[in-house]
């Protein structure tokens, strides 16, 4: 592994992060930049890049407002560091076998099946791994920390470690889990996600020199 002072790139997928480590805590208004210079402390982290996707609404009316803010923060907060990228939500009706009531969810499908709205997010994985690999082919970094349990990821760390010679430590965004064993195989480092960091990363509210406030649902 690399020592201190070395120039990090932090990958962040966004939805992972989210539904993992936030979404049921009162730690939403979530400094990305204080967060990854906390896990990577020592080290130089030059950017960050944040993986998501516009939400739509449909669980929460609130939900598009409130995630505009919060872009709007990040962008204010840390100008020179963070890098959002967008990747985009898909919804279509998808026709589904019903399970059987009352028994284990294996091999117990009836034959009856009904059509549902399945909502997906697109290009977030797809995106990291390209800017994954094209920042190592660049030499932008000496570290990349990964923070996703995607094991879709695998080959472009690969690439950039075997072809870029580049180091790669990954956390899983579940507070105080391992990545999951395939990425544990193919990267240099783990990296834990602690709900002590969630709460002592948080952006100030307002952001510094300027009108934007955390929601007040958060």
């Amino acid at each position: 592994m690399p020592g201190t002072n070395q120039r990090v790139f932090v990958y962040i997928d966004g939805f992972n992060l989210y539904y993992n480590a936030v979404k049921r805590t009162p730690y939403k208004w979530l400094d990305l930049v204080a967060l990854s210079r906390r896990m990577m402390a020592g080290c130089d982290v030059l950017k960050v890049k944040y993986f998501t996707a516009h939400v739509d609404g449909r669980e929460n009316v609130d939900d598009p407002n409130r995630q505009q803010v919060y872009l709007r923060a990040l962008r204010a907060m840390n100008p020179e560091v963070i890098e959002i990228i967008l990747g985009s939500f898909r919804t279509y009706p998808r026709r589904r076998r019903l399970a059987r009531a009352g028994r284990s969810y294996d091999n117990a499908a009836t034959e009856q099946s009904v059509y549902i709205m399945q909502t997906e997010e697109k290009g977030s994985d797809v995106n990291l791994a390209v800017h994954l690999v094209n920042d190592a082919w660049m030499d932008e970094y000496d570290l990349a920390l990964i923070i996703s349990n995607d094991s879709d990821l695998i080959e472009g760390i690969k690439l950039v470690r075997e072809h870029c010679h580049k180091h790669v430590a990954v956390a899983n965004p579940t507070p105080g889990s391992r990545p999951q064993t395939e990425l544990r195989a193919v990267i240099d480092s783990k990296r834990r996600i602690t709900m002590d960091q969630l709460q002592n990363c948080q952006l100030p509210d307002p952001i510094t020199g300027t009108t934007i406030h955390k929601p007040p649902a958060w």
